[in-house]
């Protein structure tokens, strides 16, 4: 029946656990106090052969927090960072499989609600910014196809840029 519910039962340790029907464990840890506190926890299934572990910690300074998994059966690698502060939040993500891959970062200036992000993939790239004076500029597989905070494409072609105008 549907939905199947595998509660984990808790084994000997802080914090650990065991799913007999998944054969996934894992074990995590926690501290806080007034003025902030900080955590970490990792996982395993061996069905899948994932694993994943992450921490976080906060205080009166700020945040950050950092996680990654890995999926030998899919070859996938994933991690993140992020943190923020009183002046704003930024953070970084990538995720690869094989030879594709792609990273993102990003910053938000909390002040002027202004976001900027980079996207890299291994077919190019683009970097946009959201607030007042927003903008994307976008960089194809070959290195050389714009798009202007004008809504228009670019390309630069024989030494010159050219604008794409429907031809």
């Amino acid at each position: 029946y549907y939905p199947y519910y595998y509660p984990h039962f808790s084994s000997y340790g802080y914090s650990s656990w065991y799913n007999p029907w998944t054969g996934a464990y894992g074990r995590s840890a926690a501290a806080y106090g007034p003025y902030g506190g900080a955590g970490v926890g990792a996982r395993y299934n061996p069905h899948t052969g994932t694993y994943a572990r992450g921490a976080a910690a906060y205080g009166p300074s700020g945040a950050r927090g950092v996680a990654q998994a890995y999926n030998p059966h899919t070859g996938t690698y994933a991690a993140t960072r992020q943190g923020s502060n009183v002046y704003g939040s930024w953070g970084s993500t990538a995720v690869q499989r094989g030879d594709d891959w792609a990273k993102t970062n990003r910053y938000t200036n909390r002040q002027t609600g202004t976001t900027t992000r980079t996207i890299r993939t291994d077919e190019g790239g683009a970097v946009t910014r959201k607030g007042a004076d927003g903008g994307r500029v976008a960089v194809g597989d070959g290195g050389n196809i714009y798009a202007g905070k004008d809504g228009n494409a670019y390309r630069r072609q024989d030494g010159t840029w050219q604008k794409y105008e429907g031809g």
